[in-house]
Parts: structure tokens; sequence; C-alpha cells
């Protein structure tokens, strides 16, 4: 089609308002085309997946050049996404406006034939990001790696434990690759507590345990006592102590729900006779019966990926649910009773949207601004597992999500593998999908357990394809780690900047180094740590936490040039303008907004235009008119 033709989504003149929006509301389009006699053009879509209807639009003249179309839709009145596209006309010839192919809204293309449509988010309104939550700063723990307490713990099942802290970490495993021993380092609880003024000082607010409940692994995603603090990290009274005296500090508790299996060494499972309990394993008479899915009894099994120790829990099962989710009783309330502000849920894809909001409500209920996070790879707002549109977004079931876009869009663009405009699509194309609420409280990260070191991130996309006995003595070379300290800082820059909750992985802020499991779990190196990194952290953490503006402040991309990326953050009282420059050339351009800004590392004051050289970041204060 020869007529030329603008919508896009991200931008007000086009869709008014942008982003998700809650329900019931009305949202103005506009299409701008070249202007012919006969062009035409309507609005095409449907509400999740009911039948496709149309929404008529009404031609408006402009120019000599140009016309444009406009209609109003109402939302649904129930939560779910809205899909469109516009249909042209022009005589006998038709075109269609679509989304681009990477589907991450904004600009338009026009094709021949439909293609990928828009999205829209109705959301139940939610409430207001908790004080406590939004603007803090979360620090993930993998407690066995953490720190050693004065108080030791204890290992009743047999364990390959570590004398020295600095060993790095193995996993003994048989011809088949089945793990036959964990390996310990004697990180509990006790030692978290201690170490609460390092976390102090570093502006650490909130803290992420991985798992701590009873169980065989170091890991202890296997769950095998939700009641019950595994006797390697402690015991109650130590977690409760750890809770009281993290509030004394002004440090939140976020813990680790695994939820959708355990470990087949369970109370509830008990494949290997550990427990007195009748597990259902061993009898189909067993109270747990009904929480797991046997095809036969009983070792035909569903777990999780395949995994034999890992048996999968049926979450329907309505004693199940009253387990987790009772008033009194249930495991959320006892842990929510004792200090806990929120729950990350482990691989929220395999649980039932009805079980998240359980989950939810319950937490609420426990505390009213309690939070619920989920493990989310993808764009959450479009999620779909198992066949199913998942509802994370719609009200009612998360808060928030681990930001794993934004991880892989800022690790591409440091790395030069993307430019900035694929960063800036990608960020623009969650701030497009998210509810605002959520938006602004998602959980930004650079590492987690179960990605690379961000220092080897910062050069290797995915690990090297090398045999575990060389990646335990793999680390990076001279030339390396000084370009992956470059790319470091950029990096950290845009984590401590872009809009969410920032979490560090223990141990990057320390300089740490590491593949994969279990290399990526190698123990914090106490009085060993590299103090650039340690610096770049704390520097960014003190800003992050004394400028609203870079934890609530409203987020505006800017005109990207090359491997230059820029943004805004602002309120009322205070303007950032954010300058991440990942490439060799030098790039230029004028300030958003007239007046004196300032460079907050060097102090320099600027006047309307800003340069800046490769493979830097800079960040202004607006400081007058």
């Amino acid at each position: 089609m020869s007529v030329k033709a603008k919508f896009d989504s991200q931008d007000p003149e086009y869709r008014n308002p942008t982003g998700a929006v809650t329900i019931g509301t009305s949202v103005n389009f506009k299409v701008v085309l070249e202007k012919t006699k006969s062009v035409q053009c309507l609005m095409r879509y449907r509400i999740a997946e009911e039948a496709e209807q149309i929404c008529t639009m009404e031609r408006m003249s402009e120019s000599k050049e140009a016309c444009s179309f406009t209609c109003t839709l109402k939302m649904p009145s129930t939560p779910s996404l809205v899909w469109y596209e516009f249909v042209i006309r022009d005589g006998e010839e038709y075109g269609y406006l679509c989304n681009a192919a990477d589907r991450l809204g904004g600009e338009s293309i026009l094709v021949s034939e439909p293609t990928d449509p828009f999205q829209i988010t109705v959301y139940r309104k939610m409430e207001e990001s908790p004080n406590w939550f939004a603007g803090g700063v979360m620090y993930q723990i993998f407690v066995d790696r953490f720190a050693r307490g004065t108080k030791l713990g204890e290992y009743p099942r047999p364990a390959l434990i570590h004398s020295d802290w600095m060993d790095s970490p193995y996993y003994l495993r048989d011809e088949e690759g089945r793990i036959l021993r964990y390996d310990f380092f004697g990180g509990n609880l006790d030692g978290v507590r201690e170490k609460l003024p390092y976390l102090k000082e570093l502006g650490i607010t909130i803290l992420y345990l991985n798992p701590i409940f009873e169980s065989p692994s170091n890991h202890k995603y296997d769950t095998a006592d939700y009641r019950k603090i595994d006797p390697n990290f402690g015991d109650e009274a130590d977690f409760t102590r750890l809770c009281e005296e993290a509030e004394q500090q002004g440090i939140s508790i976020v813990l680790d729900g695994v939820f959708s299996h355990v470990g087949s060494d369970s109370r509830y499972f008990n494949r290997e006779g550990f427990y007195k309990d009748l597990g259902a394993y061993q009898s189909k008479e067993s109270p747990y019966y009904g929480w797991f899915r046997f095809r036969r009894h009983p070792d035909d099994y569903e777990s999780w990926w395949g995994i034999d120790t890992m048996p999968n829990i049926e979450e329907e099962n309505m004693d199940y649910q009253d387990f987790i989710l009772g008033e009194e009783t249930g495991v959320i309330a006892h842990w929510m009773n004792k200090g806990v502000k929120g729950w990350r849920l482990d691989v929220a894809d395999e649980l039932p949207d009805k079980f998240i909001q359980g989950i939810h409500r319950r937490v609420q209920e426990e505390k009213a601004d309690g939070i619920v996070i989920g493990e989310v790879w993808e764009d959450a707002s479009n999620k779909i597992s198992y066949g199913k549109q998942r509802e994370y977004l719609f009200g009612g079931e998360l808060d928030s999500v681990m930001n794993y876009p934004y991880r892989e869009g800022i690790l591409r663009f440091v790395r030069r593998e993307e430019n900035a405009l694929s960063l800036s699509r990608t960020i623009c194309s969650i701030h497009e999908n998210y509810p605002k609420e959520v938006f602004q409280q998602l959980m930004n990260f650079l590492g987690t357990h179960d990605t690379i070191r961000v220092l080897n991130a910062m050069i290797y996309g995915e690990e090297p394809n090398r045999l575990k006995s060389e990646l335990m003595q793999l680390v990076l070379r001279d030339e390396e780690l000084s370009l992956a300290l470059k790319r470091l800082a950029l990096a950290v820059q845009l984590l401590f900047t872009l809009p969410g909750v920032p979490c560090v992985y223990y141990g990057d802020e320390a300089g740490l180094e590491g593949w994969k499991d279990p290399f990526n779990r190698r123990t914090y190196p106490w009085g060993a740590e590299n103090q650039s990194v340690y610096e770049l952290y704390r520097k960014w953490i003190r800003r992050y936490r004394e400028h609203p503006a870079l934890s609530y402040g409203v987020f505006k991309a800017g005109v990207v040039q090359g491997q230059c990326f820029t943004h805004l953050r602002e309120t009322e009282e205070e303007s950032f303008f954010c300058i991440v420059n990942s490439g060799d050339e030098r790039a230029e351009g004028a300030f958003p907004s007239a007046g004196i800004w300032k460079d907050l590392d060097s102090n320099e004051m600027l006047e309307n235009s800003w340069s800046i050289e490769g493979e830097i970041g800079r960040i202004f204060a607006k400081v007058s008119e």
C-alpha cells in the first residue's frame, strides 16, 4: 500500500491514556494518514479470546497533506487483555497498521497482511506500593554461602561440610548425573543476623532469602517441612530474632515460597523413609496422598521438570490449600506472624491463578502492606503457560515480578549485542504493558542464583561450553576483567536509575565471579572484597535512596543514538537526566529542558547541551531553570 500512515501506542497523541488501564476506562485512539479522496480507516479489536469486533473511526481533517481518524473504546468491566490493529482502505488497496515483529509496541508498521496486534492490559485497581518496598533496595542471600554465625547449624542427614570457607562448591554425582551428596559451607541465619550492620551500612532495606525451610539439599528448593527452619540454618527462635533485629535496622524480610513441588525426602512424600510420618509414597492411606499426582503408585508420579526428587504438588487439593493458606495455622500466616513482610513465589508459572490469588489474599489479610513477587522470566502481562493466558497482573495476584526482560536488555546493551534503541524498546514495552503500581515496584536485578555472576555476564552471554572441573577454575583474564568492570559501571547505573526496586545478589557488590550453579553460589569473600566494585554499588545505592526521583519519579525515555541510551527521572522537586554510552563513539545532545544541569560525579555545570565519551555513564541533576 502506498498511503503513509502513523500510529504510536506509547505516545498520548495517538493513544490516550497510554499504558495499562483499569477496568471500564475509555481509551482514545488516533491514526494519521496521508490524505487521499478515498482513504478510510477502522479499528479491529478483540477482548481476550472473544470474537473480533469493529470500532468505527471518524475522519478528521488536519492539513492539506494528512487526515486523522479517531475513535474511543471503552475497556471491558473485567480484567483482560485487549488486542487491536487498524485496517486501512484506499480505493481497492488494503493495509494493516500493526505492532512490530518484536511485539514491543510503540510505532506501528504498515503491512499488506495482518501480523501482530497491539496490547492493552486491563486490570483491577491495585493498592499503592507499600512504603517499605517501593523505594527500597533488596539484597538476595543464598543462606549457606553468605556467613557462618557464632551459633553453628546442625546436619541430621549425611553431609559434606567444607572446613575452608573459600573452597569452590561442587556436586558429588553418580554416572547418570544424579547428585549423591550436597556440599555445605555452614552459612546460617545467625550469620545473616550478625552481618546486619554490614547490610545497613551498604544501604539495604529488604532481605530476600532463598529457601530456609527444612530440606536435605543446600539450595532448599526440595522442601521437606514447611513449618520448620532447616537445622543447617538454625531454628525458629533464630529466625524470629533475625526478623526482630532486621526490623530494628530498618530491614524487611522476604521469603522464598516454593509451593509447586516438595522433596521426595520430605515429611509429605517420604520416599526415603527419613520421617516417622506416613508419606504419600509409602501408602495411599497417607493424609498427604491427595497432594500428589500419581500416574501409578508409588513410583510413577509427576515431578518438577522430570526430576524425581521433586514430586509436583496438586495445588487444587483443598487439604493442601488449607495447609498453606489457613487463617491461623497455615504456612503463610505462621511465618508472617514471625515477622515476614513478603513472599517471592518460585516458578509462578507452575502455580494455578486461583492458588496465587489465595496466597495474595492471605498475605494481605495477615499484613495490609504485605507483598507477593512472582518468578516470571518473560513479560508477565501476556505470559502464557500450559496453554493458558496468565492473570498475574490483573489485580489480586502478583504485586511485583522478577524483571528478567530488563536484565537481558541491559546485558545485551552493555555487551554491544544490541543498540540503545533495542534497550529503549524493551523498557518502554514493559512500561506500556504493566500496571503503573507494578511498574514502580518491579524487582530489578543483574544476577541471581539462577544466572551466571554479573561480572562474567559482562563478557559472556552464556556459560562457556567447558567441563565443570574446568569451570571451577576458570576466571576472567586480566583484559576481560578490565572490560567487565567498565561495563559493570554502566549496568549498575541503569539498575539504580530505571524504575523499580533494585536487587543485589549477595557477593556481586564484592566482585564475585562464577558461572552457573554451583559456581554462581560461591561463599561471600569476607575480607577479600573488590573495593572498587563495592564502592560502585555503595555510591549508587546511596543516590537511589537519597533522591526520591530515582525511586519514585516519572520515567521518560530519551532520544537514543547508536549505543547511547538516555532517560529522565523526575518529581515536582527534582529531575535527573541519565546517560549511558556503551559504544566507542562520542554522543551529544540537548538536555530535556532548559536550565543548568550538574554532573553528580564531576560537579561540572552544563547548560542546554551535553556530550559524552564512549563506554561511560553520566547522571545530571537539574539545579536551576
